[in-house]
């Protein structure tokens, strides 16, 4: 990308008084300016004959059928664009404008990328559908990413639109946000035959959260899952389908185990009562996966236990690629043991640079954080750390245990620590800070020891071991407790600002 003919405009005037031609790669941040119907956008965007890749941000800017007919009249123009992206979200195109937006922007034949956010439009069942086959026409494409968020889509308008855009056969990426449209079984099944007619998918994002998915529309998704052989990177958001049992979760596991050529995998099953059963299923569909270089599990409140953490602990020890690793098991029930088995697996996790632990209300004690810091032992190439362990039962012993080996980490840029409603004291802040001045690349900072019992009156000797941290270029720190104590805070702010490349800092309380 040639940085020096990209150009970004804030105020549309600014464009208008613009050498059109000039441009190959054009941003434009326009949202809540009220454009309206009457913009001139269009006119002037038809005038860049030399405009490759364009961004286009109009949230909320009334655009409504009018002006999407003629800002299409513009791009219409555009014969060298092959890089679309706009958000339209809150313009209420409503049917007739998804309508014209798919029809008109078929015209623009290079087109190989398009990425439309059209959340909150008011767009029904038959604005869906006639988009859908709209899409399909695009035979250029291979990147289709689409937010369709809290419309009307349906049952029958999520299926027409599936099998809709299943005729576009050239797609490598294919992501799509349909959260919140009332879609059931029939419209999972019509996204299935979409996976089976794309064989070139190579990345899959599906957010499904939030709707009347059930058991039959799972098991449809699953069967298709096995027939897409080239899926490298996939993604799944089921969460808040309460129709959804655990049963069906094995099923569609299970069928990961086909997709032999994944390097990264992101699936959100929270509220979604898996159980032990379910995770154990998910893990056994991971452990022939070693080429895995990203892993994302989000299995919030989904009655996990300690017995589960042990296969957990299992399939992490062969996954010695993983280069990202996130882990959200809020809420769950894993005890200390489980943060043990856990820790084991990490172990052997090398290769890791980015690690989020989430392990919230899990009624994790001192001895817990002491099998936690044992990871650093191992995970020497660490270099963004983020740890969330809020409401447990941590004390000032808990923290030595998870900061005396936290120094082995020398490429540590990013530490984000979340530790609000514990039992610490301020001594147990002094003694993360203190380990913390040993890690000398550390720029980025976030803490957060709120409603803990850490004395106000000691705020002045915690800022000044604060200040010692002189490499932070970002600092955010949350210490609100039960009793404010404004002239302690104004000491903290005063001493943490003597760090001397702070460019950004944000306390609250």
């Amino acid at each position: 990308m040639n940085q020096t003919k990209q150009k970004k405009f804030y105020k549309l005037k600014n464009f208008n008084s613009s050498y059109f031609c000039k441009h190959n790669i054009l941003i434009f941040d326009l949202s809540k300016h009220m454009i309206g119907a009457n913009s001139r956008l269009g006119i002037g965007l038809s005038k860049c004959e030399n405009l490759t890749n364009l961004t286009l941000n109009l949230q909320n800017c009334y655009f409504k059928i009018i002006g999407t007919q003629k800002l299409c009249d513009g791009l219409e123009q555009c014969s060298k664009l092959t890089d679309l992206n706009i958000d339209l979200r809150r313009n209420n195109l409503r049917d007739e404008g998804a309508l014209i937006l798919g029809n008109r922007l078929k015209n623009i034949t290079n087109l190989t990328t398009l990425k439309v956010n059209l959340m909150h439009n008011n767009i029904g069942e038959l604005g869906i559908r006639n988009l859908g086959i709209e899409l399909g026409q695009y035979q250029n494409l291979k990147m289709l990413v689409l937010s369709l968020e809290q419309n009307y889509a349906g049952d029958q308008g999520t299926y027409d639109f599936a099998v809709g855009i299943s005729n576009n056969k050239n797609l490598e990426t294919l992501k799509l946000n349909l959260t919140k449209n009332k879609l059931g079984d029939k419209g999972v099944s019509g996204l299935a035959i979409c996976l089976k007619n794309c064989i070139k998918l190579q990345k899959i994002s599906l957010q499904l959260q939030n709707n009347l998915i059930g058991d039959n529309g799972v098991q449809d998704l699953s069967s298709s899952l096995k027939e897409c052989a080239n899926i490298q990177f996939i993604t799944l958001k089921l969460f808040s389908n309460w129709q959804i049992h655990s049963s069906s979760i094995q099923i569609l596991v299970r069928d990961l185990e086909s997709l032999t050529n994944l390097r990264g995998v992101s699936i959100n099953l929270t509220w979604i009562s898996t159980g032990d059963l379910g995770l154990q299923s998910l893990i056994n569909s991971l452990s022939n996966k070693s080429a895995l270089e990203s892993l994302r599990l989000i299995l919030c409140r989904n009655n996990i236990t300690q017995q589960s953490s042990s296969a957990l602990n299992s399939i992490l020890g062969k996954l010695t690629n993983l280069k990202k690793l996130i882990l959200q098991l809020w809420e769950n029930n894993l005890h200390m043991k489980g943060d043990q088995d856990i820790n084991q697996g990490l172990q052997s996790c090398s290769k890791l640079e980015y690690l989020l632990l989430g392990l919230g209300k899990n009624n994790i004690q001192d001895e817990g954080l002491k099998s936690i810091g044992q990871i650093f032992d191992r995970c020497l190439n660490l270099q963004t750390l983020d740890l969330q362990l809020d409401q447990n039962y941590i004390s000032d012993k808990g923290m030595s245990y998870l900061t005396n080996p936290l120094i082995n980490c020398k490429n540590l840029t990013t530490l984000k620590i979340f530790l609000s409603f514990n039992q610490l004291t301020s001594q147990g802040l002094i003694i993360l800070v203190q380990a913390l001045q040993k890690c000398q690349n550390l720029t980025n900072l976030i803490l957060h020891f709120g409603f803990n019992k850490i004395a106000s009156q000691e705020m002045s000797l915690i800022g000044s071991e604060l200040k010692m941290l002189k490499k932070l270029q970002l600092f955010q720190i949350q210490v609100r407790q039960y009793q404010h104590n404004k002239e302690q805070e104004s000491v903290l702010i005063s001493k943490v600002k003597k760090s001397i490349r702070l460019v950004k800092l944000n306390i609250s309380w």
